[in-house]
């Protein structure tokens, strides 16, 4: 559990430094308001606050030991990134005005969303592993006591 724990908080901490850094690289301000106050500025929130915030609760005391919690941030953040998909897509759709943009284009798949995807399925895995082990330890240990 500590593993698995502790792996969701590198992975977090990746994430949001990859993200300050991103932004302080290539800095649009417009964009960044735009997104953050715009229609759609729910799922920018969402999209941070499930991605980037809230894997730190790990880190409390009575909350770090409770595999349905671990669980719960494990799918939270897998929601984050689909929010993080629709944030990208239907916001750069919803202010493209320009017509030249609106052709087809084939997008290649990179090769770090593919280890980002293929990451996230691996703890996801890991985690329910865990959960199994410890749900099965459990059953075992009442089994042995109710003889």
């Amino acid at each position: 559990m500590n593993l698995v724990r502790w792996g969701i908080i590198i992975y977090t901490t990746v994430g949001l430094i990859h993200y300050v850094f991103g932004y302080l690289r290539f800095t649009k301000e417009f964009e960044f308001i735009s997104k953050a106050t715009g229609p759609y500025w729910i799922f920018y929130w969402l999209m941070l606050f499930s991605s980037t915030i809230l894997p730190y609760s790990l880190l409390f005391r009575k909350l770090k030991d409770r595999p349905w919690y671990l669980l719960f941030i494990a799918f939270s953040m897998k929601l984050g990134v689909y929010f993080e998909r629709f944030v990208l897509i239907v916001i750069n759709f919803h202010r493209d005005y320009v017509p030249r943009s609106w052709s087809f284009k084939t997008f290649g798949f990179p090769t770090h969303e593919f280890l980002m995807i293929f990451l996230q399925g691996f703890l996801l895995a890991i985690l329910l592993l865990v959960l199994y082990e410890f749900v099965d330890r459990k059953i075992n240990m009442q089994s042995a006591t109710s003889l």
